[in-house]
């Protein structure tokens, strides 16, 4: 059965514990795995928390879901790890419509999502397997991702199989504010799957704010012949600053996930930051696409696409209102 533990007065933290959910069964799904705060906050403090189904490449079966909700805050913090590792195990962190028809539309929402030197990672390590690692989505009015520690929080969906690699999703249209600092993010194939897409978003609203910084990197590639994922930001402004990058690679015969960025006021690149689609094998480089109100480039930054193989370089439009 489920693995489920749910405050329904209070705050709920779970400290140096864990709590795996895992099916060696090629035909048995994983147990979903749920926490969650009705009505205060929820906080993970050297937590492991995973699900997994690693039955072999036969296996139809799936790992199983994460799902952590908390109506005020929720923290990841100090060496927490949660993971999905089989066929399509989803991570949650704050209500999602993926879990729609499992949960009352009523249920709560967080005000802010934390997460400080902690990992979420999905993936599907079986060789040759056509299972898809899962998804991640993290939802909430404010996202603080990160801090000032170099590399500090991990998020990545991977695949090395045939399966597509997860995809990743930060905010929707209702996040007020995003900040992500020292930590990287990413969607690789390095088998003949798909890299999975990134999104980034928050309302369109004036003085709405993706802020990336302190060496953060957005990427997605492919290490093999699949297809690399897609990047997409969109919202009011984004600032990129202090060696931070958001990219996407080629790096053998598949070809280079597009870069989209939709903006309502301004992009802000400084300290050395760089957004770039590039091509190192016989793949193509990605499309890059910015729509914004101002463009501002300072201290080294650039947009650009590379090609150092036999693939194709992509383009850069750059539309400004």
């Amino acid at each position: 059965g489920d693995i489920t533990a749910i405050s329904h007065g209070g705050d709920l933290k779970i400290t140096n514990t864990e709590t795996r959910s895992v099916n060696n069964d090629v035909g048995g799904n994983s147990s979903r795995i749920w926490l969650e705060s009705l009505a205060g906050n929820l906080t993970l403090d050297r937590a492991i928390i995973s699900a997994a189904n690693p039955a072999g490449a036969a296996s139809t079966a799936r790992a199983g879901d994460i799902l952590i909700n908390a109506n005020g805050i929720l923290s990841i913090l100090n060496g927490s790890k949660i993971s999905t590792d089989g066929n399509s195990g989803r991570i949650i962190l704050g209500l999602s419509d993926l879990f729609a028809t499992d949960l009352s539309p009523n249920d709560p929402k967080p005000d802010q999502v934390t997460l400080t030197n902690s990992t979420v990672t999905t993936s599907n390590q079986v060789i040759g397997g056509a299972s898809d690692s899962g998804s991640i989505q993290i939802y909430g009015d404010t996202l603080n991702i990160g801090n000032t520690t170099p590399n500090g929080v991990t998020i990545s969906a991977t695949t090395t199989g045939l399966g597509r690699a997860g995809s990743i999703t930060l905010g929707n249209t209702d996040t007020q504010s995003m900040s992500i600092q020292g930590t990287q993010i990413n969607t690789d194939s390095s088998g003949q799957g798909q890299g999975g897409s990134i999104d980034l978003i928050t309302a369109p609203t004036p003085s709405t704010l993706i802020s990336i910084g302190n060496g953060s990197g957005i990427s997605s590639s492919t290490n093999s012949s699949g297809t690399g994922g897609s990047i997409r930001l969109e919202g009011a402004n984004l600032t990129i600053n202090v060696n931070s990058e958001i990219r996407t690679d080629s790096n053998a015969s598949g070809s280079g996930g597009a870069v989209r960025v939709t903006l309502t006021e301004n992009l802000n690149l400084a300290g050395n930051s760089l957004i770039s689609a590039n091509a190192s094998g016989t793949g193509s480089g990605g499309q890059i696409e910015i729509n914004t109100q101002n463009v501002n480039l300072t201290e080294a930054s650039q947009i650009r696409t590379d090609t150092t193989g036999a693939g194709s370089g992509g383009s850069v439009t750059l539309n400004t209102t």
